[in-house]
C-alpha cells in the first residue's frame, strides 16, 4: 500500500507506554516518523456513551474510532522510510503493518491510569472514573478477541 515504507504498529491501552517506546526507538535509530493515532480520533463523547452491553455497538464504535483516510494521507506525505504508528486499536485501521507489537498492562497500571484520568478530569469522582475505565476495558477485551 505504501511503497518503500516500513510500518511499525505499537498497540495498547492508554498509559501502557506506547509513546515512550516510540520516542525511544526514534532517539535510538534516528530517521523515523511517529504517527500518534490520538490525533485522528473520529468519535464523539455521545458515541462513547452510547456503547451498550452488546458487541454490535462496540464493533460500530471501533469501526469509526479513527479517520482512516486522514491517517493514510498523512502516511503518504511522510518522507521517512520507517513509520511508527502508535495508538489503541491499530488493527482496525485498514493498512498493511510490517511489524506489530501490542503492549499489555503492567502491575501498577490500574492505579496509574486511574490517577491520570482523575487528574485530566478534575470533577470526576472515583466511581465515575472506575465506570469510565470499565467501559474501556470492555472495548479493549472485545478488540483483543476480535483481532
Amino acid at each position: 500500500m505504501f511503497k518503500n515504507k516500513y510500518i511499525i504498529g505499537i498497540d495498547g491501552k492508554s498509559g501502557t507506554g506506547k509513546t515512550s517506546l516510540s520516542k525511544y526507538l526514534k532517539e535510538k535509530y534516528g530517521d523515523i516518523k511517529i504517527l500518534h493515532l490520538d490525533n485522528f480520533r473520529n468519535f464523539s463523547k455521545s458515541d462513547f456513551l452510547n456503547i451498550t452491553k452488546n458487541e454490535e455497538s462496540i464493533e460500530l464504535f471501533l469501526d469509526k474510532y479513527y479517520d482512516q483516510e486522514k491517517v493514510k494521507k498523512e502516511i503518504e506525505c511522510f518522507k521517512e522510510k520507517i513509520i511508527i504508528i502508535e495508538g489503541c486499536f491499530i488493527k482496525k485501521i485498514e493498512i498493511d503493518i510490517d511489524l506489530y507489537k501490542r503492549i499489555d498492562e503492567y502491575d501498577s497500571y490500574k492505579v496509574n491510569i486511574l490517577l491520570r484520568l482523575k487528574n485530566k478530569n478534575k470533577g470526576l469522582t472515583d466511581e465515575e472514573a472506575i465506570a469510565y475505565l470499565s467501559v474501556w476495558d470492555k472495548i479493549w477485551t472485545y478488540y483483543k478477541n476480535d483481532v
